[in-house]
């Protein structure tokens, strides 16, 4: 198994500011309407990482209520896919 990238690592940090920004933009879609902008940025691993969870889940259960209320969400990971440096195929 391929050794994972350290997350916290300089190159990241555009990632987790385009996340941060989403979140503190959708305070009360991700339960947290009265946390302070801080709080939301000390968790945007958190965040990240439940948001994945779900949105994995709500895929594969077909939630369609889901998907269609954290959008913005599903939005934000394409266009961060699409960001990607495209991987060859055999490789």
């Amino acid at each position: 198994m391929p050794e994972l990238p350290d997350l916290n690592s300089p190159q990241f940090a555009p990632i987790k500011t385009r996340l941060a920004k989403v979140y503190l933009d959708h305070k009360a879609d991700i339960g947290a309407p009265h946390a302070t902008d801080q709080d939301i940025l000390d968790q945007v691993d958190d965040i990240t990482a439940l948001m994945l969870g779900a949105l994995g889940r709500a895929m594969a259960e077909r939630r369609h209520t889901w998907l269609q209320h954290y959008g913005w969400f599903t939005d934000l990971v394409i266009e961060l896919l699409d960001d990607l440096p495209a991987a060859p195929l055999d490789g």
